[in-house]
């Protein structure tokens, strides 16, 4: 069983996206928070830590996409909303630089070339 799998046998009622770990729901206003991810206050940990939610984010991307589009936009957004000393900047780094690694691996179609106007 895989990450994947177990979030899908959690909670069975909920979106899947809901069940990422680093995704709560948003308090008081309607909605959620994409990045709910506290720092350990050790820069490896957090790296790790990072890299860690990056792995089911992907997971979650590849198998189940999201219909919005929009899952690491609305992250970017809540990091940049928790402000850079509750992320911690590990954290940041080791999601990202896990985003980064795994995008050589991914199928693109060729783009046309562009025209001149």
């Amino acid at each position: 069983m895989n990450a994947l799998d177990t979030l899908r046998g959690s909670a069975q009622d909920l979106p899947l996206f809901i069940r990422l770990p680093f995704v709560t729901e948003a308090g008081e206003q309607p909605g959620f928070c994409y990045w709910s991810v506290n720092s350990t206050g050790n820069y490896q940990h957090d790296f790790i830590l990072g890299e860690a939610m990056a792995q089911y984010a992907l997971l979650y991307l590849r198998e189940d996409g999201d219909p919005s589009g929009r899952l690491l936009s609305d992250i970017v957004l809540d990091m940049m909303d928790a402000g850079k000393d509750s992320v911690g900047k590990g954290v940041a780094v080791g999601f990202f630089g896990a985003i980064e690694q795994a995008i050589p691996r991914l199928p693109c179609r060729a783009l046309p070339a562009p025209t001149a106007p």
